[in-house]
């Protein structure tokens, strides 16, 4: 059986704490070229702002770190951040409470597993 040679890194959503395994080979079917046709370039617009990490437990790391400062600039709004905190914390409990915990982080950074 031939051993694929494949890259990867670990990502997740500006104020999300889901992380997610992305192939770098993970490779999509392209417009064809033409030679003469103009190009236009442009920045992505509307679309979430994801961070890459080639450690999973890194990106676990620095997804909690974002959560924490997210909920923050919630409790600095007052009052009218409280319904959006609650509901926040409410979506994300699984991830804040077990997935990302200190414990968690270490435990499979300790395994001798790459991630």
């Amino acid at each position: 059986m031939k051993k694929n040679n494949y890259s990867r890194y670990y990502r997740f959503l500006r104020n999300d704490t889901a992380v997610s395994q992305v192939s770098t080979n993970d490779f999509r079917p392209f417009i064809k070229f033409q030679p003469n046709a103009a190009t236009t370039y442009s920045l992505v617009i509307n679309e979430p702002f994801y961070y890459g990490f080639l450690s999973r437990t890194r990106a676990m790391e620095m997804a909690k770190a974002g959560a924490l400062e997210y909920m923050e600039t919630l409790l600095d709004k007052g009052r009218s951040g409280m319904e959006a905190l609650l509901k926040y914390r409410e979506d994300h409990y699984e991830d804040l409470n077990q997935n990302l915990t200190y414990d968690n982080i270490q435990a499979i950074k300790n395994q001798k597993i790459p991630s």
